[in-house]
């Protein structure tokens, strides 16, 4: 799990089939509601849209009973990815409802 100020999240799942990747987990942030996820890949700076950002997340709900924001706040997609992509480290943005943007640490494949 990474913490980062109001932001907490975690991938859950990260892995490679052939030309594809899933990447499963979950995000949120304390005190402006994330409206969107990006993976990016560090080495060719791809950017993925993760279009299923805001899944039902009781788990994470009932884990951070004193947070907002908790009860949609997973990912859960593959991805279709050229294969110099697949297995590099990439970081996630998140795109709050403010409109600010947080990028998260690295995550590796």
């Amino acid at each position: 799990m990474f913490v980062s100020g109001d932001l907490v999240w975690r991938i859950d799942a990260c892995s490679v089939y052939f030309d594809r990747m899933l990447v499963r987990g979950w995000a949120l942030h304390g005190r402006d509601p994330i409206v969107g996820a990006t993976l990016i890949f560090d080495g060719s700076g791809r950017e993925v849209r993760l279009s299923s950002y805001g899944l039902a997340s009781s788990d994470v709900a009932a884990a951070f009973p004193d947070r907002e924001h908790t009860a949609q706040c997973r990912f859960d997609e593959w991805i279709s990815a050229p294969l110099e992509d697949l297995g590099a480290p990439f970081h996630l943005r998140f795109t709050l409802a403010s409109g600010a943007t947080i990028i998260g640490p690295d995550a590796l494949t």
